[in-house]
């Protein structure tokens, strides 16, 4: 007899989120968050990890104080 497996359910992976740690403090802070200086954005696509305001966060986030080595 064989064994039969139990339907296992269609759960998504979490959705990727990039960190920015003083985001609170950029020109235009991503969408998500509201504590301290912490803000974040999911990423559900490549397009959306590409897109020019990504790009924008990341250059201002190594000109806010504390990410530079």
């Amino acid at each position: 007899m064989a064994m039969q497996r139990k339907p296992t359910s269609a759960r998504k992976p979490p959705l990727p989120a990039e960190v920015f740690f003083g985001g609170g403090d950029f020109d235009s802070p991503p969408p998500l968050g509201d504590t301290d200086r912490s803000r974040y954005v999911k990423v559900r696509t490549l397009e959306e990890a590409q897109a020019a305001e990504m790009n924008a966060w990341i250059e201002e986030a190594a000109r806010v104080r504390g990410w530079r080595a």
